[in-house]
């Protein structure tokens, strides 16, 4: 039987037998699978599979139902078969999804997903899946592989949404601390060694192809939202105020870090908790702070996506994330001097109105102090937070009479 440890265990073990060097050294880790927390990754790619891409299996495929369908997504980087099966021939829907990772679509011992399925009438059905633990054998290792999504027939349409999350783990040593550290699989090869690729999109900096992702526990190896800090694989990454450069070896089972060399400014945010992903040209860095100045590597970057926490009294947090319809929001940060970028709080609303002949609609617009939108805010504290009530409306007419007083929904 495949046994998954507890990371939090596990963390606290090798750390406690983590080797002491000088603080400016260039350190290696090694790596081994370990159960993703899907939730730290910064970005995520998915399979989509469509109508045109099901077929029939091919003898010998391994399935066991008369109806079953196969689909496939093979690409330069990513190659996942699957099959819409049951579990008995006699089954009167499918209940299960099979899954090979070589793309063959050999599905004999393949892992397997149960499915949810509810009917719609007329042969249609939906059916999610997961999220669900199964281990995948990859290059003489096993890896525990979280599978998640939904396929769906309606009208003799088929489609599949697939989401997979895989992770390597070990500690490793930044200046006089040593962290429990997860790199986790962000384009869907059950590989972390994939780097990040920068684009444009509509005069915005944006992420071109979807890479790998970084995560550091500065706490206790248990990977708390407040204690996590991020980067894109090969990018800088900031622990305890300092920058570094993590580097995963090709064969996948170590990394090492070194100090970064680079130039460095600083950012001065106003607020006394928050994060931010900035993205220049060819690079990008998740940088977390208060209302101290931070240090950040030199260079012009674009607000993509922020989140500001409020604690004490009246606990909450405010989300902010870039558009390609919205004007961007860029900060230079040169060396040796600050730079000051508000974002977050306080939040502009604004009203916007369509008139139909008697029918008015009306949408409430959010923007933060950058003029980016607000994509979340919650009230309360992490791990309980929730939606506050929803804003209320009062429209007048030119004499200050009330005409109408309603709540606007959250959509």
């Amino acid at each position: 039987m495949l046994q998954i440890r507890s990371m939090t265990v596990v963390a606290a073990l090798l750390i406690a037998a983590a080797t002491a060097a000088a603080a400016d050294d260039a350190v290696t880790a090694d790596l081994r699978p370990g159960v993703a927390k899907p939730e730290l990754r910064l970005r995520r790619d998915a399979v989509y599979l469509v109508d045109n891409t099901f077929a029939k299996p091919a003898e010998g495929a391994g399935t066991v139902h008369a109806g079953a369908m196969t689909a496939a997504r093979r690409d330069a980087k990513v190659r996942i078969a699957v099959a819409i099966d049951a579990t008995t021939p006699e089954a009167p829907a499918p209940d299960v999804l099979r899954l090979d990772f070589t793309g063959q679509g050999r599905f004999e011992g393949a892992p397997v997903v149960p499915l949810k399925s509810y009917p719609m009438g007329g042969g249609s059905f939906y059916a999610p899946f997961g999220p669900e633990l199964i281990t995948v054998q990859r290059g003489g290792e096993i890896l525990p592989v979280w599978v998640e999504g939904f396929y769906n027939r309606s009208r003799g349409q088929r489609s599949l949404w697939l989401e997979t999350a895989t992770a390597r783990e070990g500690i490793c040593r930044f200046g006089d601390r040593s962290c429990a550290v997860q790199v986790l699989d962000g384009s869907l090869n059950l590989a972390v060694n994939d780097r990040t690729a920068f684009a444009r999109d509509h005069d915005h900096r944006s992420i071109g192809t979807i890479g790998d992702t970084l995560a550091i526990d500065v706490g206790d190896g248990s990977f708390a939202a407040d204690t996590v800090v991020r980067a894109f694989v090969g990018q800088p990454v900031q622990v305890d105020g300092r920058w570094y450069r993590v580097t995963v070896a090709d064969d996948q089972k170590s990394l090492s870090a070194a100090p970064w060399t680079g130039p460095l400014g600083h950012l001065r945010i106003d607020h006394d908790d928050w994060w931010c992903l900035l993205i220049g040209d060819d690079s990008a860095v998740v940088v977390r702070g208060g209302r101290q100045d931070v240090p950040v590597p030199a260079g012009t970057y674009e607000v993509v996506e922020g989140r500001q926490i409020l604690r004490g009294q009246r606990p909450g947090s405010l989300a902010w994330e870039a558009e390609r319809n919205v004007a961007a929001a860029t900060v230079t940060i040169e060396a040796g001097r600050t730079a000051v970028l508000a974002v977050g709080a306080p939040i502009a609303l604004k009203v916007r109105a369509a008139v139909d002949g008697r029918r008015v609609s009306m949408d409430l617009e959010q923007l933060d102090a950058a003029g980016l939108p607000v994509s979340g805010i919650t009230v309360g504290d992490a791990a309980r937070g929730r939606r506050p009530p929803a804003p209320r409306l009062t429209v007048t007419d030119a004499d200050g009479k009330i005409v109408h007083r309603g709540t606007f929904d959250y959509g």
